[in-house]
């Protein structure tokens, strides 16, 4: 089982690709917090804590609970759905080419 920060690096890894910007940094012993920009631009902070919830914070104070980065983004960030899909397709693509050459 992970620890806090080998999950909040995990995590920080998964999403980086498909985000403006983001950095991560520890909030005390027991959350990390993640500032977060979109590729709409919009900016997000989002507190992790254990077990793996992740509490986003709006602009506007809004806030909302996933349990994961990706989650949170492929409900907020439509550039990060397409994003993230169209790596999914590729992969599928790439998975069946090879099935056919076998």
């Amino acid at each position: 089982m992970q620890n806090l920060k080998e999950e909040a690096e995990d995590q920080y890894q998964d999403v980086r690709s498909r985000v403006k910007d983001i950095s991560m940094e520890p909030d005390g012993d027991l959350e990390y917090l993640f500032h977060i920009t979109t590729l709409e631009g919009e900016h997000l902070q989002v507190r992790m804590s254990e077990p793996e919830a992740f509490v986003v914070t709006r602009a506007d104070g809004q806030q909302s609970t996933f349990d994961s980065l990706n989650e949170m983004l492929m409900n907020t960030s439509p550039l990060y759905a397409r994003s993230f899909l169209g790596d999914c397709a590729g992969k599928l693509q790439a998975l069946a080419a090879l099935q056919e050459n076998e």
